[in-house]
């Protein structure tokens, strides 16, 4: 997880061309983030065209997902 909001456990993962390294990162990535759906978090995944084309509609997934735990 790149990046992470504990008190909603909401977490979020930049998926890009060069993001992981290497093979052994990606697996690394993919077994944390299956530890961390286990835990009941939201992991979302962003790429580049997220941050960099589509700001806004980033800001809205993620304050959406803060939302999924206050139910």
């Amino acid at each position: 997880m790149d990046t992470g909001w504990r008190q909603w456990r909401v977490g979020a993962e930049y998926d890009g061309l060069i993001a992981h390294g290497s093979r052994e990162q990606l697996r690394s990535d993919r077994r944390r983030a299956n530890q961390l759906t286990g835990t009941r978090w939201t992991l979302l995944h962003v790429t580049d065209h997220d941050v960099y084309r589509r700001p806004a509609e980033m800001v809205i997934t993620v304050t959406r997902a803060f939302g999924l735990h206050h139910r």
